[in-house]
Order: C-alpha cells, then structure tokens, then sequence
C-alpha cells in the first residue's frame, strides 16, 4: 500500500480544485507549492513549500496542503495496518505460531501426544508438503513445554553427517540438566556413534526432553539417517528420557525408516493428510476474524474444493481473496474477490516457478488431458506420491 501513498504524492503535482475541505484527502490531483493565488498552489519545480512567511493567503494555502498531505500518509499508513492483517491473519509461509491456529487437526495431535507422552515412543510426522506437519509437531512441542518438559527444536540439511544433526541437541540435553545431572557431552569425540550418544546421555533422569527434527526427508547421508535410528533405538532400550520427533515428507513412513525396521517397536507414525471441508471453513473464519475481513459462506466451499484441504492453499487463496477484497474497497470476501485473488496466486506462483506453469499451461490447453490433469491433481492432494497405475485407476474412477 505505500506504493500508493507515492502515488498520491505524484498526484499532488497536478492542480488542487479549489473546493477541497482542509484535513480531507481530494478525489482528484492536489498540488503543494506555495503562493500563487492564481495559479492555486503549484510548485513549478515539484518540491515541498518552504515554511511560510507572514503573508496570510501563503499561509492558509500551505496549511491546506500539508493537511492534505498528511491524510494521504494517514491513508496510506492504515491501509498498510489492514493490508498486514490479512496477510497475518492468513500467513502461508510459515507454521502456525498459535495452538489455537492449528485447524481440523485435534485427532492427529491426540494421537502424537498419546504415543510420544503416555506410550513413551518416538515419533515420525509424515504426508505431503504443505498440510501443516511442522505446525503440528510445534503446537506439540509448545504443549509439552507447557507442561515443565525440555524441547528443542532443529531443522536438517541434506548433506548434514551424524554430527551436524546430533551434535546441537546432546550440547542442548547438557546445558538444560545443568549440575544436578552427569551428561557427558564435552567427552564426545570429533566422530561419534549412536552408541557414544547414548553413553553420553545415560544419566539424565530428571525431567523428560523432546527433540523436534524437521524435514527429515531431506537427509540423504546414509551413515547419518542409519545412525539416528540406532540412536531412537538406544534411547528406548536405555530407558533414556530423550524422544525424537521425526518431521518429513512422505506417503509412507517405510522410505523414513528402512535402515532398522526393528525401530518401529519404538515409534508411532502419525500421518498428516488434507483437512476436512468443515476445517477448512474453520480455518477461513478464524483467519477472517484475525484479519479483520468477512468471507461469505460460498467463498470457504469452493476455497476447500480447490485447495483439496491443503492448509498451505487455503491461506494462500484465503489471503489473495482477501487482499483482493481490500483493493476493491469492500469488507466482504465475495467470488469476485475470490476469482481475482487465485488470478493473484497463480501469478505468483508462476513467477516462482516458470518452467512448471508453462509446462501446466500447455497441458490444460489440450482438451483430452483437462480430465487426467484434475485426477492427477485430486490424487496428489490426498495420496502425495503415487504410480501410473494409481494415476489410471484415479482417471477411470472420474470417468
């Protein structure tokens, strides 16, 4: 929206209407120079009035344009405010800060929680990208935080060894057990095992420790992914109060865990999949009421029909409408907003990602592919990762 507060400043090189209230934001170009009554109050070189003299029109006149001035910046800086609403109130780039944000998945959290805190298990969030799996294992951890335990989150890297992933949680398990508890983290060597860890944490009994690890699926290191699952396996055996929380990319959790297949005895896989329809009006309701902006009813169903309940898609889409409404001037999300906003979307998808919307675009040009594309599309909302084999029974299903 400051865009536009420049633009005002570019419309007040014009000429001022000379009916213009002081204090009130004119329809039409205003001018900023003082002076000249015949001419209003055009500055022929474009700058700001200097501070005027004792001569009264001058006076009047540049008082009537820097309240002019003023309400355009007013202007521009609410419509900043509500701008950064909507966007807040629908922020797809990142997880949910708020437990209270995390929309039509009650079930999975209860199931996460009562297989990691009363089953004692490690655990592996698995689905596709975007259905909230690190929003899920965050409100856990702010929960058992909550609740007196030690959490500590960290994210992998493809390339990362065994060290680099391990190494930031046994010296975060060493600072938090402080004097009362013998962790002997300064004795790892520069090269450790599973089994070094282990010995390293053997004595910590006081509180219970969770150890969030994000985008699991990107570790490609097989040393590294064979030795952590040594490492949950040792942890259990040991009867160590530290528990992992695997976050990764998935349709199955066979391809997380295959180096020990003897750890799935200690771990629950909590699949996150798309959200219910009801969940996803949930979702845009409370975003609204965040935001500041009211969706009619219809808008939220087909929001849920096109982002095939991916959160990631209903805010974006929620928060294009709603940007969309904001422009218009309106304060309610229609499907005109609505249509505008997933204009906006794909423009801004398609600028991220060219070579892909260019390839989608030639396909839904070719009349026989439109039906295989909208399978294949509703396949990879709900399943993430299949053959062709699915993709022509999903094709044969629609007909």
């Amino acid at each position: 929206m400051l865009d536009k507060v420049w633009g005002w400043f570019d419309r007040l090189a014009g000429n001022a209407p000379e009916n213009v209230a002081p204090g009130a934001l004119p329809a039409g170009p205003v001018s900023i120079a003082p002076g000249r009554a015949d001419a209003g109050i055009e500055d022929a070189e474009g700058v700001l009035p200097s501070r005027p003299g004792n001569e009264p029109v001058a006076l009047a006149r540049q008082i009537e344009t820097l309240s002019h001035l003023q309400a355009a910046v007013n202007a521009g800086i609410v419509g900043e405010a509500r701008r950064s609403r909507i966007i807040e109130g629908f922020n797809a780039s990142q997880p949910v800060g708020d437990r209270y944000e995390l929309s039509g998945r009650m079930a999975e959290l209860r199931a996460l929680a009562g297989a990691v805190v009363d089953g004692a298990n490690h655990a592996i969030i698995y689905g596709a990208r975007g259905v909230g799996k690190t929003s899920l294992a965050r409100v856990f951890g702010d929960l058992v935080d909550e609740a007196g335990c030690d959490v500590f989150y960290h994210s992998a890297s493809g390339d990362a060894d065994f060290e680099a992933v391990v190494g930031p949680y046994v010296r975060f398990i060493e600072e938090s057990a402080g004097r009362s508890q013998s962790v002997r983290a300064a004795a790892l060597p520069a090269v450790f095992s599973a089994r070094d860890v282990a010995d390293a944490l053997a004595n910590v009994r006081v509180r219970r420790i969770f150890l969030i690890l994000d985008e699991f699926d990107r570790i490609t290191n097989r040393r590294t992914r064979s030795e952590l699952a040594a490492l949950m396996k040792l942890l259990s055996d040991f009867r160590i109060p530290v528990q992992f929380v695997m976050v990764g990319i998935s349709n199955d959790v066979d391809s997380l865990i295959a180096e020990h297949a003897s750890l799935r005895r200690h771990m629950a896989a909590i699949r996150v999949g798309p959200i219910e329809p009801a969940a996803v009006r949930a979702l845009v309701s409370e975003g609204g009421r965040r935001a500041g902006v009211d969706y009619e009813p219809g808008v939220a169903d087909i929001i849920s029909a096109i982002s095939i309940g991916s959160p990631y898609h209903v805010r974006t889409l929620a928060r294009e409408a709603g940007l969309q409404a904001f422009e218009m001037g309106a304060v309610t999300v229609d499907e005109a907003a609505l249509s505008q906003g997933m204009d906006a979307a794909w423009r801004s998808w398609s600028g991220m990602s060219g070579s892909a919307a260019r390839r989608f675009t030639r396909l839904a040009a070719m009349a026989p592919l439109r039906a295989p594309l909208v399978a294949a599309a509703l396949l990879a909302g709900a399943e993430y990762v299949f053959d062709t084999a699915r993709l022509a029974e999903a094709i044969g299903d629609a007909g």
